[in-house]
């Protein structure tokens, strides 16, 4: 399935979070006021959905969260959950490889 660059928006009472594809095998987000669980769980859950249906093989996230004022632990547990358990879909960046060759010397 291609992927199309029209972004999706999610809120409530707490805050927003603006996502989609902005280009093949980029995922962008960015996350305004507060996180809430219940925002937490309908973004990942539309994540999960949008990377599910992609057919591309190494897929980029770029998350904005500088206007992010507070988060929920649990939708940041259900975040890092789901990105854990996708990383194999998700892209390197070259600054976690030179991180780690840094490490190993």
């Amino acid at each position: 399935m291609s992927q199309n660059s029209s972004l999706e928006v999610v809120l409530d009472d707490a805050g927003s979070v603006t996502f989609g594809w902005v280009a093949e095998g980029v995922f962008y987000a960015r996350l305004i006021g507060g996180l809430s669980a219940e925002l937490g769980q309908l973004y990942v859950a539309r994540f999960q959905t949008l990377v599910e249906r992609t057919a591309t093989l190494s897929l980029s996230y770029f998350s904005d969260a500088s206007a992010l004022d507070h988060y929920d632990l649990r939708a940041r547990n259900d975040l890092v959950t789901f990105l854990r358990a996708n990383r194999g879909k998700f892209a390197r960046s070259e600054e976690r490889r030179v991180g780690k060759e840094c490490r190993s010397r």
